[in-house]
């Protein structure tokens, strides 16, 4: 999928805003976002500053460009609110949580929450995160072919299971919860697009797949949290700081508060890390130049060990390649919000109530921002490439008040497990498999199969030779990435 170009070396002006064309009689672009929502999306970038488009008889608009969708999230974010058509879909299965509560509630949650994602607080969990990837991978055959993303799916799930609700009563939520996402996921985005309320409520398979998985996680959640109350012990976990966390007034959080918060939290840190690195293995495995070079700086600073939160900062190229996977495959490709007063966009006076989309999938492949914006090049990421252009156009935890308060932590997490994994394994495509990204809440690397082969002698004994330890380390790293290539 490559977007359009915008026009150059004329003096013709784009309108303001368009409506996108395509649209049918009382369902709009419904049946188009449905069958590739993407490719639909990315059509209607390169032009016009904003898209009008049609859920049903719904108008939303698609902001297009980079600076208007700053506009929205950062400096002028106190006239949007979070809403819309994505919230709408995500509510009755997220609640009011952290990720989906109005802005009258979301200054309160965040400097409750916040504690528990602090710098010093992740660098506590890292280990855990770390044995976690080790066991996982550890389970591998040589030459065997794996459901990838299933595999990072367990990856994440232990990390959330263990750093989330440590207690033993909790290890049922996390076996329910990973069984219960694809179909929560997958559901999810059909109440996005598909504005009417009926099709929801009909006795269908879907639904009542749907129902049930969010039944069974409600129930398992509730219990844990029961048991958290009981116990009266102090826990350093996520769950045990939402049980006794207070805010200036003396107030803590309520059953239901703590429900939410659990289920974003669960929801989002395991599906947008593992759908992440998913992506990113997938793109490694289509280059092999690129693999080749983050492998030779993990063997050069690891020397054969695990790889500790401290290593992440010695390991540039492969913070690299994990940045330009998540341009190119955005864990949230569609956001959604509502202006709460009358806003200017487009050339338009629009009134309050107004909705929006803005797209980090379509934002990411901007040719004017990113050249060759289909291109896996994690050397665009050097510093002295990167300008004030392409860090405002990069979006993948949003930006403004609202911007992802789990960013750190899936980043840390993210970097461990492909650390401790391309340390140990080269991951090849399985010919017989065609992976396409999937629209849900996330964007999922559906159909990724790939053959894990053990590298053989992959890094020197420790000690030996030109193996990195402590001041050596950065060093080492450069002259693996400066190799000839």
């Amino acid at each position: 999928m490559t977007a359009r170009l915008r026009a150059t070396g004329t003096t013709a002006k784009e309108p303001d805003t368009v409506r996108a064309p395509g649209a049918v009689p009382l369902a709009g672009h419904t049946l188009r976002l449905l069958r590739d929502p993407l490719g639909f999306l990315l059509a209607q970038h390169g032009g016009a500053e904003s898209v009008e488009l049609r859920l049903g008889l719904r108008p939303v608009y698609l902001l297009t460009r980079a600076e208007t969708v700053r506009r929205v999230l950062v400096t002028d974010q106190r006239h949007y609110d979070k809403g819309g058509p994505i919230i709408e879909g995500a509510r009755p299965l997220f609640g009011d949580g952290l990720g989906t509560c109005p802005r009258s509630e979301h200054r309160r949650q965040r400097s409750l929450l916040q504690p528990a994602f602090h710098s010093a607080r992740i660098a506590a969990y890292s280990p855990v995160m770390q044995a976690c990837a080790e066991e996982v991978a550890g389970s591998w055959q040589d030459g065997r072919t794996l459901d990838l993303g299933r595999e990072m799916y367990r990856i994440a799930a232990r990390v959330i299971g263990r750093t989330l609700a440590s207690d033993p009563a909790a290890s049922r939520l996390v076996q329910d919860i990973e069984e219960a996402l694809p179909t929560l996921m997958g559901h999810g985005f059909l109440r996005v697009v598909v504005p009417w309320s009926l099709p929801h409520e009909l006795p269908l398979a879907a639904n009542r797949r749907y129902q049930e998985a969010r039944s069974v996680v409600r129930a398992s959640i509730d219990d844990t949290i029961a048991a958290y109350r009981r116990s009266g012990t102090t826990r350093t976990d996520l769950l045990g700081h939402l049980v006794t966390v207070r805010d200036e007034h003396g107030a803590g959080l309520d059953d239901r508060e703590i429900h939410d918060q659990i289920m974003v939290m669960l929801i989002a840190g395991i599906e947008t890390t593992a759908t992440a690195l998913g992506w990113t293995f997938h793109l490694l495995g289509r280059s092999p130049e690129a693999e080749r070079r983050v492998t030779a700086e993990i063997d050069a600073v690891l020397c054969g060990r695990s790889p500790t939160v401290e290593d992440l900062s010695r390991l540039p190229y492969l913070t690299r390649v994990f940045t330009e996977a998540l341009r190119l495959y955005p864990t949230v490709p569609l956001l959604s919000r509502v202006a709460t007063t009358e806003v200017t966009l487009g050339g338009r006076t629009l009134p309050a109530g107004t909705e929006f989309f803005l797209s980090p999938y379509c934002l990411h492949r901007d040719p004017e921002v990113f050249p060759e914006p289909e291109r896996f090049d994690p050397d665009r990421w050097l510093p002295e490439r990167v300008g004030p252009e392409q860090r405002r156009g990069f979006l993948p935890w949003g930006a403004g008040a609202r911007k992802c308060i789990g960013d750190t932590f899936s980043l840390t997490e993210a970097s461990l497990a492909l650390a401790t994994i391309l340390r140990d394994w080269r991951l090849r495509p399985d010919p017989a498999s065609r992976v396409t990204p999937t629209v849900r809440f996330s964007l999922h690397p559906s159909g990724l199969r790939m053959t894990a082969h053990r590298r053989s002698s992959p890094h020197p004994a420790r000690g030996a030779g030109n193996c990195a330890t402590g001041h050596d380390a950065p060093a080492a790293a450069r002259q693996a990435q400066d190799a000839p290539r």
